[in-house]
């Protein structure tokens, strides 16, 4: 499913992003989409093209064995089907797939996923099903948190979603969405800022939001796309008479362009406004970090309005990212200097 912070194939945390990018990118080089453009030599004559067949299936399993200070040693594993159900030079791969990982700290993540595209591409389907125990860190909400406010919680979180899409009209689609999620803090530092249980959702929380949105998607891939758009509008929101804990909107427009530059070369540049109102637990808030502000751990930064990144990315060179963030301040219920880092207290101050 369409995901706000580096377009997960499935609902959860960070590392869901990295294993996707580590599937994606050998799918890439061992099933080419049809309608792509890269060639492949002839025998005997490098100057000569031909273009590349697609493979109609393939398998992957991956394991990643790494290590982090939160978790000790992590032992990850990614394994996927991938599929056409059409080889027409347009129609793009379908995927059946399963991530997990496990630490030395007896943290766990565990999913499974599809997405489905029907033959030229006039229908897309993705569901998602995943349950998580890793920790994560909390600096407070605000643009000027400070980095030694750091404290850690671990959540307990269970989610499964689903997105349908339609095309509408030539590389326009339709999109309708469910999202369900409970997350239980089980873990909080003592005398922290969220042990107080002054911030939305720093127990726990339900989520039950139906999505509506429209995607434009001209890509000429869907693995590292060379050319094209992909632009996307959607709100969520989450409904009390459905489950849902509170009632609070998500609103999301995503916007990515992609050019050939020379060969061996694309500039890909990306912008993202995501904006939430009503009683927001802290987990659902728009956060900077991770693969969306490299060099800073996801969560770094939450707010109600952060605005995304633009980035270039060359196949020959490192991305380049250049982030821009901004905040919206509403009034609330809860007193705002509770549950404020003292960074933001003072940035609202003045």
């Amino acid at each position: 499913m369409p995901n706000p912070k580096g377009n997960m194939a499935v609902v959860g945390k960070g590392v869901v992003v990295l294993l996707g990018g580590v599937m994606l990118a050998h799918a890439q080089a061992h099933a080419q989409e049809p309608g792509d453009s890269a060639t492949t030599a002839a025998s005997g004559d490098s100057m000569v093209a031909r273009p590349s067949t697609p493979q109609r299936r393939a398998y992957y399993l991956y394991p990643v064995p790494t290590s982090e200070k939160l978790t000790g040693f992590k032992l990850t594993l990614v394994a996927a089907y991938l599929w056409r159900t059409a080889l027409d030079g347009t129609t793009r791969p379908s995927t059946v797939f399963h991530h997990s990982a496990y630490t030395a700290n007896h943290q766990l993540l565990i999913g499974f996923g599809g997405d489905w595209w029907a033959p030229q591409n006039t229908r897309h389907l993705n569901v998602g099903i995943e349950y998580s125990k890793f920790p994560g860190p909390f600096f407070g909400i605000g643009p000027r948190t400070s980095k030694s406010a750091q404290e850690l919680f671990t959540p307990h979180t269970f989610a499964l979603g689903a997105t349908a899409q339609r095309e509408i009209r030539p590389h326009t689609y339709a999109q309708v969405g469910l999202h369900i999620l409970h997350t239980s803090i089980v873990k909080t530092v003592p005398g922290g800022l969220l042990s107080a249980d002054t911030i939305p959702g720093s127990t726990a929380y339900t989520v039950v939001a139906p999505e509506i949105g429209l995607v434009l998607d001209s890509r000429d891939r869907l693995f590292g796309p060379q050319r094209g758009a992909f632009i996307q509008g959607t709100v969520r929101i989450n409904l009390p008479p459905l489950g849902g804990s509170a009632g609070f909107q998500r609103y999301l427009l995503d916007a990515r362009v992609y050019r050939h530059v020379r060969p061996g070369s694309v500039l890909a540049m990306q912008g993202v406004f995501e904006a939430t109102s009503g009683h927001v637990p802290f987990e659902e808030l728009p956060q900077l970090g991770g693969s969306e502000l490299r060099a800073y751990v996801y969560g770094r930064w939450r707010d109600r309005v952060p605005l995304g990144t633009t980035s270039g990315r060359s196949a020959r060179s490192a991305p380049a990212t250049a982030p821009a963030f901004a905040t919206i301040s509403r009034p609330r219920r809860t007193p705002t200097s509770a549950w404020m880092a003292p960074g933001a207290r003072r940035a609202r101050a003045r």
